[in-house]
């Protein structure tokens, strides 16, 4: 409860409520506890929606095995600043934001082969997209997420990106995905992403 500036924090044990503000390490725990929940419905939310949205697709190969081995087998990664690789992944490899693990998260469980931050080269120029998806047909699919829109350099940086993915045949809406954080608030976007670039 907030009293004034300050947060008192009780719990309520047999009935009984019993203030544990002093106890710090004590309330850590029901705070760790909270937050643990929460991603857990979260979670669980995620995972009946993939669900529901795995049975819509009847007669789809998800582990087509020519597709599972070029998802895993070594390929040339991209090595600057490696210390940002913070996040891990359901896959295993970590990524160096929250965004791309929700994204490489939502891939893995839809079963759909890609590669993360994988040397490509268009026209003389060697790029590391994002996420680099192999569809079926043998076709790729690019996906850049921009979660620093608001950094000029970083901004710039983007939009030099995409001219030359566009240089290269990969435009947006056919086989270039190009998400911003606020693209990303709910699993439901990347589910109608899958349909529209994979499954077309």
């Amino acid at each position: 409860r907030k009293r004034g500036d300050k947060y008192n924090y009780s719990v309520y044990q047999h009935g009984k409520e019993k203030w544990i503000t002093r106890d710090r390490q004590l309330v850590e725990k029901y705070q760790r506890k909270e937050q643990l929940e929460l991603y857990l419905s979260r979670a669980q939310q995620t995972y009946k929606v993939l669900n529901h949205f795995l049975k819509e697709l009847p007669g789809f190969d998800y582990d087509d095995p020519f597709l599972m081995q070029w998802a895993n087998e070594e390929y040339e990664k991209n090595n600057y600043k490696e210390e940002q690789l913070l996040y891990k992944t359901l896959k295993g490899p970590k990524v160096r934001s929250k965004s791309e693990r929700f994204i490489a998260d939502a891939l893995f469980n839809l079963h759909i082969p890609y590669r993360y931050e994988c040397a490509m080269y268009f026209n003389g120029h060697k790029i590391y997209p994002d996420f680099v998806i192999l569809k079926p047909n043998g076709e790729f699919i690019i996906w850049e997420h921009f979660g620093l829109l608001d950094d000029d350099t970083y901004r710039n940086n983007a939009i030099r990106k995409v001219e030359l993915y566009g240089n290269a045949g990969y435009v947006q809406h056919h086989n270039l995905i190009c998400t911003k954080e606020e693209d990303l608030k709910d699993v439901s976007v990347i589910l109608d992403i899958v349909q529209r670039f994979y499954l077309s």
